[in-house]
């Protein structure tokens, strides 16, 4: 009974021993997917339905595609180019977040040679601001 079973697992890795198989792109790509499986379940629009349908065997074709797929290189600069875009939109909502919290003991600059972000503490009236980036001195008012 379990020696079947052993071996098709041995088939199935020896099929997959130079496949790319799942990376965190796949795994979003499968977000994507339940979520428009969502929606055609939700809605009662019929474009809607055929839309989100459409959208869903594409995305299907996609994650099986990178999957299964043997050109480990494209695939791996492909999901090295979505990391970047979420770390890029993270690091947004996190400098803005941080922002947001700091306002009341912080006042924030750019440069006006620049353009770096400056942080002055508030309170201090009006003070002279030097840009550690390009050593440009401006005054502003805390």
């Amino acid at each position: 009974m379990k020696r079947w079973l052993i071996d098709i697992s041995r088939k199935f890795e020896r099929f997959m021993r130079y496949r790319y198989g799942n990376d965190q792109l796949n795994n979003f790509l499968m977000f994507i997917y339940l979520i428009l499986l969502m929606i055609q379940w939700i809605t009662k629009i019929e474009i809607v339905i055929i839309v989100s349908y459409t959208l869903m065997v594409m995305v299907g074709f996609v994650v099986i595609y990178r999957f299964f797929s043997k050109k480990k290189i494209q695939r791996s600069k492909e999901n090295h180019h979505y990391l970047n875009i979420k770390y890029n939109i993270k690091g947004f909502f996190r400098r803005f977040t941080k922002k947001a919290r700091n306002r009341s003991t912080y006042k924030y600059f750019k440069c006006p040679h620049c353009h770096q972000e400056l942080r002055v503490p508030r309170g201090r009236g009006k003070v002279s601001v030097t840009c550690p980036k390009c050593h440009t001195v401006f005054d502003e008012k805390t």
